[in-house]
């Protein structure tokens, strides 16, 4: 699961880039930002706070928009990180079969670190200690989409591990 955290991180950074209009090539490419043509940031998608940052090509790989950018990354890895530790209740079983809820302490080792990122993300005088800024609604459905197949990965690396170990126990007995 460590490769899909590492891709899906780097990719929600990207993908907020690629969401506001920026091409692959130019994110690529950003320090030559200055010679762009025709590069805009589509404003329309930024919170009314945020709208100067579609002016000036270069601001959109720096400042406010690479903050956007990181706190959706960052958020990205922590919602992965989280599930993560909830699937972490059995090395073997299923989520559906040993709910993480069972377990008050593991779920209090979810919902502190959440309410952590929660506080710097959302509180300025922090979020600005950590280069962060406040997600919308459109970054957190994306945080979601990126973070939610870990649980996936997750499932499918349980369910084989099952079935290799009955694979053993059987050719042992034999």
């Amino acid at each position: 699961t460590g490769t899909y955290v590492g891709l899906a991180t780097v990719g929600s950074f990207i993908h907020w880039y690629m969401r506001h209009g920026v091409k692959p090539l130019q994110l690529m490419r950003w320090g030559n930002c200055a010679n762009f043509e025709d590069f805009s940031i589509d404003a329309a998608l930024l919170p009314p706070s945020r709208k100067a940052i579609a002016d000036e090509p270069c601001g959109s790989f720096s400042g406010d928009a690479r903050r956007m950018a990181q706190s959706c990354a960052l958020a990205t890895l922590v919602a992965m990180e989280m599930r993560k530790a909830a699937s972490a209740i059995s090395v073997d079983e299923s989520l559906l079969r040993m709910p993480p809820w069972q377990n008050q302490w593991l779920m209090l080792g979810i919902a502190a670190p959440t309410a952590l990122h929660l506080a710097v993300t959302y509180i300025p005088q922090l979020g600005g200690v950590f280069g962060l800024a406040p997600l919308t609604k459109a970054d957190w459905l994306s945080v979601l989409a990126f973070a939610g197949p870990v649980m996936i990965v997750e499932e499918v690396l349980k369910a084989t591990g099952r079935r290799l170990k009955k694979k053993e126990e059987s050719e042992s007995e034999e």
